[in-house]
Parts: structure tokens; sequence; C-alpha cells
């Protein structure tokens, strides 16, 4: 039971309060839940440099499942 006790002491040892956890459980979640796939994004956006980067990184992805059979 006392192990149980000190659980959450040594969990937050490092850090000053649970809500530094928290705050970066929500940064998390926001990225998470503001995702889109990459070719919806490469079709919407206005940005030449934005759109020819995701384009190579397709490329890159294509070749590596393709060539080197990475998942």
């Amino acid at each position: 039971m006392k192990l149980l006790a000190l659980l959450p002491a040594v969990l937050l040892a490092g850090c000053g309060s649970v809500s530094y956890y928290w705050q970066g459980i929500r940064g998390e979640l926001d990225i998470l839940q503001r995702a889109e796939p990459i070719p919806v994004v490469v079709e919407s956006t206005s940005d030449a440099t934005l759109k020819r980067k995701l384009e190579r990184s397709i490329a890159i992805r294509a070749f590596a499942s393709r060539e080197l059979a990475l998942p």
C-alpha cells in the first residue's frame, strides 16, 4: 500500500506539478486534432514551397515502401 502511495511522488519528482503534465497532454491532443493528411494539404495549399516539400516527402515515403520494403 505504501508503495502505491509513493508512485505519484516518483512520477512527479522531475516536474513541479500535475499541471506540467496536463499542459503537455493538451498540446499533444491539439496537434492530433488539427492533423491533416499530406495529400489534402498539397491540394489545398497555395504556398508553392510547402507544396514542393510535401510532394517530395510523399515521393520519399513511396521510395522507402517500394525499394526498401519499409512500412
